[in-house]
């Protein structure tokens, strides 16, 4: 039991490591592009007085992702074993984060069980 529990925080502090630096990724990418554009039509580099309206609302989605960027990268996630152990026993694996936590910990109790196979032959 107390295997599984470590495990399963190794697993999904993994995958939540991954995720965070895929929609860090995103959101950053997406924000500097939007505040660029921004201050390029507030500077009026692209088009004439027209475009400082438009400028005003992209450098601010621009600012709003950068701030949803940082705020992901410094959150931290932590794993609820036995949150997720109720809830596979009771609903089955309700997304795939869930399903592949379980296949590792199974493939591991495997590998486990075959050394223990081996050394008893």
């Amino acid at each position: 039991m107390n295997k599984e529990k470590e495990l399963y925080e190794e697993l999904y502090t993994k995958q939540m490591r991954y995720i965070k630096l895929v929609l860090c990724l995103v959101f950053g990418v997406i924000g500097i592009l939007f505040s660029l554009l921004g201050v390029l039509l507030i500077s009026e580099i692209i088009v004439d007085s027209e475009g400082t309206e438009s400028g005003i609302v992209l450098l601010s989605m621009g600012i709003i992702f950068v701030f949803t960027t940082l705020i992901l990268s410094f959150v931290p996630f932590k794993g609820n074993y036995e949150r997720f152990k109720k809830r596979t026993d009771k609903y089955g694996f309700s997304d795939q984060f869930d399903a592949m936590i379980k296949l590792a910990m199974l493939d591991k109790k495997c590998q486990e069980l075959e050394k223990r196979i081996e050394v008893l032959e």
